[in-house]
């Protein structure tokens, strides 16, 4: 799989592309009336959900490799 061999920071930050994209098209302007992009709660409002949602991401990203690397030292004793 050739998006294994990218870092892990930047893994974490394609797995946030997608919630990021469901809350600033879905959620701000649908379920929460606050305008495309959540642009009526302000105009840094895309950058805070984009940088917050990339921290959520890399982290997810780091936990993955974590437990992957758990996984792998467990399994080698077998």
């Amino acid at each position: 799989m050739p998006f294994r061999r990218y870092p892990y920071w930047l893994r974490g930050i394609v797995y946030s592309l997608a919630p990021t994209l469901a809350q600033l098209l879905i959620v701000f302007p649908v379920k929460a009336n606050q305008g495309l992009l959540g642009l009526k709660l302000g105009v840094l409002t895309p950058v805070f959900v984009l940088f917050f949602n990339a921290i959520w991401g890399i982290t997810a990203a780091f936990w993955l490799k974590f437990i992957e690397e758990k996984r792998i030292s467990t399994n080698s004793y077998e």
